[in-house]
């Protein structure tokens, strides 16, 4: 009993170590993103940051339908949001 409770703890641990370094991974990545592609594309192509940014913010809560395009904006749309203003460019 006493062993399958360390081991029970250690596995959680281990998957929760996982998730947490999967987010860092995935935020780094989103932060990147932003900086080196979304902003100067948005500038190169003359759209407003703000406005795209509430546009995403405006998607409904359904995955289906034409906006399945901007979910993953949507759900990093808070990373978005943080990298652009420490840019200066909201």
């Amino acid at each position: 009993m006493h062993s399958w409770l360390w081991g029970s703890l250690l596995v959680a641990t281990g998957l929760l170590t996982a998730a947490l370094t999967r987010q860092w991974f995935v935020t780094r990545n989103v932060c990147q993103w932003t900086r080196k592609i979304l902003i100067p594309e948005a500038q190169h192509a003359n759209v407003s940051l703000a406005c795209l940014l509430n546009v995403v913010d405006d998607v409904p809560g359904s995955r289906l339908g034409m906006t399945e395009d901007l979910w993953p904006l949507k759900i990093e749309l808070e990373t978005i949001r943080r990298v652009m203003c420490a840019e200066g460019k909201l």
